[in-house]
């Protein structure tokens, strides 16, 4: 494939960048979420379900592959700077990892058939915290706690789109949910001969899901007229794992043995996520969207106990789109320009307080060909807060991925 030198290029900036990024919330549940594998979202805001792009592979809603007519293959990466802070002290975390990959092949384009195979993050654990005991008559440190996690959820999906003859567009995918939750306390005394300890608890996790979604043929044609609009589509999705297995460990590491304390295999209990939005375009330069999104994280569960830290997750989320020409003469007329903000509740209830998280993007789409594009954004993300104990987090998250299209299977005459 003549794009292998670019991909292979990708790699090599993309792979130094695995190391992890703390999130003190990702302490909690299945860790941070991951709501889009690709900058192209990421820059405007993330969602996006009533989105129809011919040149992207959407992991929010499988029906909008409807209309790629091109074989493309897709991969991302991230880089994150956090500000992390609380009422005494401030740190700053930084560090990348790759997002995941995808693959789409029209099999009909006439009916809007389009398969799709990839591998993708749902969420990662990344977190490192100390926790200092001071004795109250001498002032100095009796021993400390550190707290820290790795590990996250990925999934395997394949799945199709399909076209009915109304123009209502329906997709979905099978998936294979698989990971390592690892949680390490360390018990440390400084100051005195008392030897310290860590205790860890590993979840090795799988099971099925899947996603289902559709798009709605464009309203203004059958339902109402605008002359201010050229094309309105309403769109839903809705994602789901079976109750999933996980192969639980919890480990004591001495000084002079490690022992496991127990082991045995017990059941994980994610909660169904739902997503509705519409799209609408106003000229053929300029398309804006809204976006809804629910998960009701209070009913997550481990054993069949729930967490008492987590709480139902929403999420709005505002965007536009715009590209540079409405003819594509030239590279520069390809360029898409993009914006976005979103506000909402985080699954995360921390001391009886609800964390909010609020967000606004930019993206770009840069062209080195007609059909295969650099897509870069950048995320403000503002969490949580310094009241009553809690960490306030800054992050800055720079985005990259690269959509490459290509087209396969041509039958030569000769």
């Amino acid at each position: 494939m003549k794009y292998s030198k670019i991909i292979i290029l990708f790699f090599a900036f993309g792979l130094p960048l695995f190391s992890q990024v703390n999130s003190p919330y990702s302490r909690y549940g299945i860790g941070e979420l991951e709501f889009s594998y690709s900058a192209r979202r990421a820059g405007m805001g993330g969602l996006g379900v009533a989105m129809d792009d011919n040149a992207f592979i959407s992991m929010l809603n499988p029906a909008a592959w409807h209309s790629i007519n091109l074989s493309r293959i897709e991969f991302a990466t991230y880089f994150n700077g956090s500000f992390v802070k609380d009422q005494n002290q401030k740190s700053f975390y930084s560090g990348g990892y790759f997002s995941g990959f995808s693959f789409a092949l029209p099999v009909s384009k006439e009916n809007g058939i389009i398969v799709s195979m990839g591998l993708i993050p749902l969420s990662k654990i990344a977190y490192e915290t100390k926790v200092k005991v001071i004795n109250p008559n001498t002032q100095t440190e009796d021993y400390s706690f550190d707290y820290s996690g790795e590990g996250g959820l990925s999934k395997v999906y394949f799945g199709a789109s399909y076209t009915l003859p109304f123009d209502v567009s329906l997709g979905a995918t099978l998936d294979y949910n698989f990971g390592t939750f690892s949680y390490n306390s360390k018990l440390n005394f400084p100051n005195s001969t008392t030897a310290n300890s860590s205790f860890i608890s590993e979840y090795r996790v799988k099971g099925l899901g899947g996603t289902f979604g559709l798009i709605s043929q464009n309203l203004i044609e059958n339902l109402f007229k605008s002359e201010k609009i050229q094309d309105f589509r309403l769109g839903a999705a809705v994602s789901f794992l079976s109750k999933m297995s996980a192969d639980t460990s919890f480990t004591k590491i001495g000084s002079y043995v490690n022992d496991t304390l127990s082991q045995g295999i017990t059941s994980m209990n994610i909660p169904l996520k739902v997503t509705f939005g519409a799209s609408a375009r106003l000229n053929p330069r300029t398309q804006i969207y809204a976006d809804y999104l629910f998960q009701n994280w209070a009913d997550y569960s481990v054993s069949e106990n729930r967490d008492i830290n987590l709480q139902n997750l929403s999420k709005v989320s505002l965007g536009i789109e715009y590209k540079n020409s409405a003819q594509a003469y030239t590279l520069s007329d390809l360029i898409i320009w993009r914006g976005g903000v979103s506000y909402g509740t985080t699954p995360y209830k921390i001391n009886g307080t609800s964390i909010k998280e609020f967000s606004v993007s930019a993206g770009v789409s840069l062209p080195f060909s007609r059909e295969n594009y650099l897509d870069l954004s950048l995320q403000y993300i503002s969490r949580g807060s310094t009241e009553a104990g809690l960490l306030k987090e800054n992050i800055l998250k720079l985005g990259a991925s690269l959509s490459l299209g290509e087209l396969w299977f041509v039958r030569q005459d000769y």
